[in-house]
């Protein structure tokens, strides 16, 4: 599991991204790998910039969640699957005070975004 592997962007993904797959515990596997090897690094549309502006260390509260409406409702940053559409998978975590990135999730967060 210590093979580097080739990103969409031709570039070598470190060994702490590897490392960062075995330790992600709070999301699926499955979605850790889809959402750091695949979806961050292919994104270029609304979700794009609403990452790009998004702090990975703070904890928002529904009113500042709502600046950014136009990437849909807040459901599509918690789950992958929202009826019969996609979400943009499990990216945010429900707290009590707010929802925030994955701890899991925020060293490819910073890599790509």
């Amino acid at each position: 599991m210590n093979k580097k592997k080739k990103s969409v962007h031709g570039d070598v993904v470190e060994k702490e991204l590897v490392e960062e797959n075995v330790m992600a515990q709070e999301i699926s596997q499955d979605e850790f790998k889809r959402l750091t090897e695949v979806m961050f690094p292919k994104w270029a549309t609304k979700i794009s910039k609403f990452l790009q502006d998004l702090d990975p260390h703070k904890t928002y509260t529904m009113k500042q969640y709502c600046i950014h409406k136009s990437i849909g409702e807040i459901i599509h940053l918690t789950k992958k699957k929202v009826g019969k559409t996609n979400g943009y998978g499990e990216i945010l975590q429900k707290k009590q005070d707010g929802y925030c990135l994955y701890n899991e999730l925020i060293p490819a967060f910073l890599k790509y975004f």
